[in-house]
């Protein structure tokens, strides 16, 4: 599974259609597809059915994107740990030198 499947997958839970979850994401509704295609087939089940034209959200389906969500959560809080950590001015920097170069 790929984050960028993942948040496809919970742009359909949200959105409800794939013509919305692809304008979200600025992608096509082919490439919606794909992603959910290949999303299932790394699950392992269907995540989604037909309801006539329609892609409806299996349970497992909700479930994922239930997931999705809060994997979304974690990688942010990764991301502003990492950001902090890089904006931090109080290291410690040591320099060695050799005497004949010093």
């Amino acid at each position: 599974m790929e984050l960028h499947q993942l948040r496809v997958l919970r742009e359909l839970a949200e959105r409800g259609s794939v013509r919305a979850a692809a304008e979200a994401l600025y992608i096509t509704p082919s490439a919606v597809s794909q992603h959910l295609k290949s999303l299932q087939r790394s699950a392992g089940r269907p995540l989604v059915t037909h309801e006539g034209r329609r892609l409806v959200l299996t349970d497992a389906g909700r479930a994922l994107a239930a997931a999705a969500v809060e994997v979304e959560e974690s990688m942010a809080l990764a991301r502003n740990a990492i950001q902090r950590d890089a904006e931090r001015v109080d290291r410690v920097v040591s320099i060695a030198a050799f005497p004949s170069a010093g």
